[in-house]
């Protein structure tokens, strides 16, 4: 008497075939490029500062200097002092992004760790934003404008519903890859 074959195939060196992949949602690949976007505004923004901000500084500063403290400053001193101050806010805004990219990087895959650290970063990031805002060249208060609503508006994609959905249908294929 012949044995009958089961119905289905076994699984070759104990792997399960997995499903269907899981689609990224298009609210997770808007967040990704938003992060890109404002990338890119972090480098024009540092640009605008190397390139305008000691004119800048030396402007304002020449006129503050004349009506408050005439004499009491070196305006040499006073004008190096303002720059570099503009340049570490702008160096900060590239190390910031940097980090939050890389993050960002992550999250595409719906990491939850990623997207709480790309929130944390872009959020602790807009507080040196704000208490700077307007005090350096035109172009670099609109580039610090526009980081602050990209990273406003980052976060809140990074942590919509279909973003949560995702992560969670991806770490269940992760898991029943494990365990076949």
């Amino acid at each position: 008497m012949a044995t009958q074959q089961p119905a289905y195939t076994a699984p070759i060196g104990g792997v399960v075939p997995a499903g269907p992949p899981v689609a990224r949602p298009t609210v997770l690949r808007v967040a990704w490029y938003a992060m890109l976007a404002a990338a890119l505004v972090a480098v024009v923004g540092a640009v605008v500062v190397f390139a305008t901000g000691r004119d800048f500084v030396e402007s304002a500063g020449s006129s503050y200097l004349s009506e408050h403290a005439a004499g009491a400053f070196d305006h040499a001193d006073a004008v190096d002092t303002a720059y570099g101050l503009l340049v570490n806010r702008a160096v900060l805004d590239l190390v910031a992004i940097g980090f939050a990219l890389l993050f960002a990087a992550f999250a595409r895959n719906g990491a939850t760790w990623a997207r709480v650290l790309v929130t944390l970063v872009l959020l602790l990031s807009d507080t040196t934003r704000l208490t700077t805002l307007g005090t350096g060249p035109a172009g670099f208060t609109v580039t610090t404008v526009l980081l602050v609503v990209l990273s406003l508006a980052i976060p809140t994609l990074l942590f919509l519903p279909a973003v949560g959905r995702y992560a969670k249908a991806r770490k269940a294929a992760r898991r029943a890859t494990r365990t076949a």
